[in-house]
């Protein structure tokens, strides 16, 4: 369930029986006037290697269309318009453990955009010592997981 171009979502999965390699992907839109849950789309999905056992890791906040997956260790951006997958990546195997425990590693969330310039102390830094801290922003901070 997720909040998206202001209106609350629900998205769910279905898996075929245990042998089927399918499943299918149900959006709803919560409807303003009558209160209910409306079929928003509804994209089947099928995957020659294994039985599909995606996850819903996160429904994006801009774009109603677009919901985030995770089967295995990828994370699939998919287009529930079009039908079709828009993007993949790859978790690192030292997040996989969270597979096992059923939860999404993803969590979305709309950020202000003044963050991205703010500035982080260094750690073990005191703040009686500012003058030889280097500041560094938040962009200089994070490091991208496909860069590694």
């Amino acid at each position: 369930m997720g909040v998206s171009e202001g209106k609350l979502r629900y998205v769910q999965v279905s898996h075929g029986h245990k042998h089927d390699k399918w499943c299918v992907i149900l959006s709803f839109l919560l409807d303003d006037e009558t209160y209910s849950w409306a079929l928003d789309h509804g994209v089947e999905i099928t995957d020659r290697q294994d039985p599909c056992y995606v996850q819903i890791a996160a429904v994006d906040p801009f774009n109603a269309n677009l919901v985030y997956l995770q089967h295995g260790s990828a994370v699939i951006a998919m287009d529930l318009a079009k039908g079709k997958e828009i993007w993949r990546g790859y978790l690192p195997k030292e997040f996989l453990f969270q597979k096992l425990l059923h939860c999404s590693l993803l969590v979305p969330c709309v950020l202000p955009t003044w963050l991205a310039t703010s500035h982080i102390p260094s750690a073990g830094t005191l703040s009686s010592n500012k003058a030889d801290c280097k500041r560094k922003t938040l962009a200089d901070i994070l490091v991208r997981i496909d860069k590694c």
